[in-house]
């Protein structure tokens, strides 16, 4: 949640619908209180251009819903964990050497991963 109200496209867009909204009742009441039937075509331009920024950012909105997804969402908390761990233990040393902690046992294979974890899905482990 944190990542989400960290977004500023979010509250940008939030505040346009809102100015939108606002904007569009003051203008209504504001309208043809003299009763000569005519809409002033500043006010009506004024408007429509904000429903038209109001429309594309929706549309950016409803392309954001993409980072909503479980694989994104997992990706995201996976990288902060793993940044948070690396700044608590940046320049700490151990206390106890490995040798102590672990009983020795024989090493049958050693794996060494660089970069970033990487996932695959059950169709490409099984060949579908």
């Amino acid at each position: 949640m944190v990542w989400l109200a960290r977004d500023r496209t979010l509250f940008h867009a939030l505040g346009v619908f809102v100015a939108t909204f606002m904007y569009s009742l003051s203008t209504l009441a504001w309208v043809d209180r003299a009763g000569s039937g005519r809409v002033p075509l500043l006010s009506c331009v004024f408007v429509g251009m904000m429903v038209v920024t109001s429309v594309l950012l929706l549309s950016v909105l409803v392309q954001r819903l993409n980072s909503f997804q479980i694989t994104q969402v997992l990706r995201i908390i996976g990288d902060t964990g793993r940044d948070v761990i690396a700044q608590s233990y940046q320049g700490t040393r151990a206390t106890t050497s490995p040798s102590e902690e672990r009983p020795s046992l024989p090493v049958t294979l050693t794996v060494n991963h660089v970069g970033r974890p990487v996932y695959r899905s059950h169709r490409s482990i099984s060949g579908d």
